[in-house]
């Protein structure tokens, strides 16, 4: 992944997090919503299928109602979508699926560390975030190279300031 600012990490968590979701949303609403499949159907699908229809069904009667409403609510939110929204969630979720996991854990830690946030310590980071993409290439670069400039020890202490005012 290319070097990027910081905060333009932040976004990734919420895109992944919603890409994921919304596929599994779509495979358990398909499951959900599509016919009973009767008993000579089932035996004419192939083994790999039937294995990730079996899955699917197990993983769903383990989510709570809430859960199972919210993928639901992937599921009409995918069927609304146009063709190249959905290119652009399949992207997404190829380029999370082509992250070493070591890249993804991370990427979960940050958005665990957002969700942790207050809503006032949320909205400033969103805010920050929308600034900088706001911002034209230019001083995007700018912002980067400033950061870079920066001593290492200058930069792990303007990380420790941001952890400590996460909490």
């Amino acid at each position: 992944m290319k070097s990027e600012h910081p905060q333009v990490l932040l976004q990734w968590p919420r895109r992944i997090s919603l890409t994921i979701l919304m596929l599994m949303a779509l495979l358990s609403g398909w499951v959900l919503l599509s016919k009973p499949v009767q008993a000579q159907e089932w035996q004419s699908l192939p083994d790999s299928t039937q294995q990730l229809l079996e899955g699917i069904s197990e993983r769903w009667d383990s989510l709570d109602d809430e859960r199972q409403q919210a993928l639901l609510r992937g599921v009409e939110r995918w069927q609304s979508m146009t063709d190249s929204e959905r290119q652009a969630v399949s992207e997404r979720f190829s380029r999370w699926q082509s992250l070493p996991e070591s890249q993804r854990q991370i990427l979960r830690d940050r958005l665990h560390t957002l969700r942790d946030m207050s809503p006032e310590q949320r909205q400033q980071i969103l805010d920050a975030l929308h600034n900088y993409q706001q911002a034209t290439p230019e001083q995007r670069l700018r912002l980067r190279q400033r950061f870079q400039s920066l001593s290492p020890q200058q930069r792990n202490a303007i990380r420790q300031q941001l952890r400590l005012k996460r909490y």
